[in-house]
């Protein structure tokens, strides 16, 4: 397969984590869910909960370790991926992806939330439904987050919480910083991450983390 990029990072949730260059952990979901959400979220994206329930204008993106994967192809979908997966390829099916997927990923162009909690909230007691964003829900495994990925590579570089500085904006961050002493929500992070942290970073839209990693490291 494609080497990694150098460095250390966590990715899709911390279902990847990479140490060195080097995969420390991976985590994917079970075939079989991967076909059930296929199933669930639509081949073309226009989904209706029931005969008469809503549609919602939705895409589905299946996310491996090298490359994301998706079956919807108009261009305004397309272009919101590509805002977070560079490498994207399309299939005519998803169900004939074959590579172990990390995460799937469904975009609504309406409100994300209201979406997951009428679609998607048979999937919450075998697997992960988090809401990432205003428009997205990220699905995976139960045992995943990014707490798990921050202390993967606390352990790999031997490094304690004290000398950890962790920055979330939205509720896939949340367990995330409980990981570092040095936890900061964005100025624009959603109400309840802003409860959870230690402190208040400005926003990112105005470089808010390396603002706060200027004040720590210089």
């Amino acid at each position: 397969g494609k080497e990694m990029p150098k460095g250390s990072y966590i990715a899709e949730n911390g279902n990847l984590v990479v140490a060195d260059g080097e995969i420390a952990s991976v985590s994917g979901i079970d075939d079989a869910y991967v076909r059930r959400i296929v199933d669930a979220v639509g081949v073309n994206g226009q989904t209706a909960t029931a005969e008469h329930g809503p549609a919602f204008d939705i895409g589905l993106v299946l996310c491996a370790a090298e490359r994301a994967y998706v079956s919807r192809h108009d261009p305004d979908f397309l272009a919101e991926c590509r805002k977070y997966y560079a490498q994207l390829t399309v299939v005519d099916d998803l169900h004939s992806v074959t590579d172990t997927i990390l995460k799937a990923a469904v975009f609504d162009f309406g409100e994300a939330q209201a979406m997951a909690g009428a679609l998607l909230s048979g999937f919450s007691e075998e697997l992960q439904v988090v809401v990432s964003g205003a428009h997205w829900v990220d699905i995976m495994n139960l045992d995943t987050d990014k707490r798990r990925g921050v202390v993967a590579l606390q352990k790999h570089f031997d490094i304690t919480p004290a000398q950890t500085a962790v920055f979330g904006d939205y509720l896939n961050d949340l367990e995330m910083l409980d990981a570092g002493e040095w936890s900061f929500a964005m100025g624009n992070a959603h109400p309840d991450l802003k409860k959870a942290a230690h402190y208040i970073a400005p926003a990112n839209t105005q470089y808010g983390v390396l603002q706060v990693l200027d004040r720590l490291l210089g």
